[in-house]
């Protein structure tokens, strides 16, 4: 049985997957994560930025390929129980990239 992650860190990783693998940028990965979900926008922009401790700024840079290690160990922190997914889920996109 697969393991449900928090919604707040599927729709980070979510954005994440829009943004590194297609045309999106942040904005528009997080508009489109918010559209499948049916959620607000800013619910989705809120687990990007507020619930990781970080700024708008901030989580841009992580989107940025040369700091994917560093997103990995950014979230690892903020969840340490979805270690193993955050990983899995995070080497998928990045070797694909």
């Amino acid at each position: 049985m697969a393991i449900e992650l928090p919604a707040g860190l599927d729709h980070v990783l979510q954005v994440y997957l829009l943004v590194r693998s297609s045309a999106y940028d942040r904005r528009s990965a997080v508009r489109e994560v918010a559209r499948q979900r049916h959620v607000d926008p800013q619910t989705i922009s809120s687990a990007c930025t507020r619930s990781l401790l970080l700024n708008t700024d901030e989580f841009d840079d992580l989107l940025h390929p040369q700091h994917a290690q560093q997103f990995r160990e950014h979230l690892v922190r903020r969840f340490p129980t979805y270690r193993s997914e955050i990983s899995e889920f995070l080497a998928t996109i990045d070797s694909a990239a």
